[in-house]
């Protein structure tokens, strides 16, 4: 596989979930990898990764770029090795809750095929990172695909179990398509404890609020698979080999990268 950027220059805007702030994103041709650049400064994807609320991150000076899983998780899917991207804040907008709308403006900005093979990332030997009843694991291997246990205790979100297989068209659908999900208590409290704010509220039809929203219940797993895609590329390497999830999260993704790397990243 050679390494593709976008071929013309491409942009949105949505709304930024942690700060409530309308953010625009703009996407351009690039050659040397995915460059992140924000008014707190530019940083190279494969530098580095942090631990933030509910989502992950990319230090980024004395700051950090948040929510960047769904948008790295459309970047694998779609191919993206190169470019640059420009963020009028330090935040990701939420948009569709996915990554749908992330892969149809990669398309929109069309292919430039560049000289290179792809950089991938596969274990050399079986990885593990867990913590009580959650792990997550990553075997080697050429192709790309995840197996997700889904289990939550309270019965509105029922027990489910599916395989991706990231080679066929429709497996890369259905991750693209698995929307943010969290239960109606606990957006009201993350509002109150000052995790989202008020204006969050404008983004609430990008995310499945269970007891409130219409969704398939294939979107449980295929959400865990797009954001254990978009974390495994923080290391600015295409992932490849076979993943398994069973109530993993973003903590325990990070983990698993750093034990495939060849050097230590900070959490």
């Amino acid at each position: 596989m050679k390494r593709t950027t976008v071929d013309r220059t491409v942009s949105l805007e949505g709304v930024a979930v942690f700060s409530g702030e309308k953010t625009t994103v703009s996407v351009a041709p690039g050659k040397e990898g995915i460059h992140f650049q924000t008014p707190e400064g530019r940083v190279r994807l494969g530098e580095g990764w942090v631990s933030a609320p509910r989502c992950s991150a990319i230090p980024l000076g004395s700051s950090q770029l948040l929510l960047t899983e769904h948008f790295l998780g459309a970047a694998v899917l779609w191919g993206l090795t190169d470019g640059e991207i420009t963020l009028s804040g330090g935040e990701f907008p939420l948009l569709d809750g996915g990554g749908r709308m992330w892969f149809d403006l990669f398309e929109a900005g069309g292919r430039r095929t560049l000289d290179g093979d792809v950089s991938t990332l596969s274990p050399t030997k079986p990885l593990v990172a867990g913590k009580g009843a959650s792990l997550v694991a990553w075997f080697p291997g050429q192709g790309l695909e995840a197996t997700v246990l889904y289990h939550h205790p309270d019965p509105l979100l029922p027990l489910r179990m599916d395989h991706f297989d990231l080679s066929k068209t429709p497996h890369k659908s259905l991750l693209l398509d698995g929307r943010t999900f969290l239960l109606e208590e606990e957006a009201v409290a993350l509002v109150e404890s000052g995790v989202l704010p008020p204006q969050a509220r404008e983004a609430e039809g990008s995310a499945i609020v269970v007891g409130k929203t219409a969704f398939d219940p294939i979107e449980l797993t295929s959400h865990k698979a797009l954001d254990l895609l978009g974390d495994l590329y923080l290391s600015g390497m295409m992932p490849r080999g076979k993943c398994l999830s069973v109530r993993g999260g973003h903590t325990l993704n990070r983990e698993l990268l750093s034990a495939a790397m060849p050097l230590t990243t900070p959490e």
